[in-house]
């Protein structure tokens, strides 16, 4: 799991269970621990998970629950297609995930 701080994922647990939420939508998921952690407590049933990298896309869909809804999709706010930089090393970990439609200086 992700959450650095488990006081502060528990608290914000708490209070979307508190709101009687119905839909979880999980924008760049990468592995979709978010998206986990609402079906494990239990907080919805309709939950969707998007990831744009096809790489961590296909690393990742077959492990991920038939009840969590995985897809590989770039959400913006205009329809169409776009091209997306992928950063395929890494100086550090930090830098996992660090995919965008921006232009990259960074390594590639």
């Amino acid at each position: 799991m992700a959450f650095i701080d488990e006081d502060m994922t528990q608290l914000y647990i708490d209070l979307i269970k508190n709101l009687d939420v119905t839909k979880s939508i999980e924008v760049g998921a990468h592995d979709a621990d978010y998206s986990c952690l609402v079906y494990r407590e239990n907080i919805c049933k309709d939950i969707w998970a998007f990831e744009a990298s096809p790489y961590v896309y296909n690393k990742f869909q077959s492990f991920l629950s038939e009840h969590i809804n995985y897809k590989f999709l770039a959400i913006s706010d205009y329809t169409g297609t776009a091209k997306l930089e992928l950063q395929m090393e890494y100086s550090d970990m930090s830098m996992v995930g660090n995919n965008s439609i921006k232009n990259r200086s960074e390594v590639k």
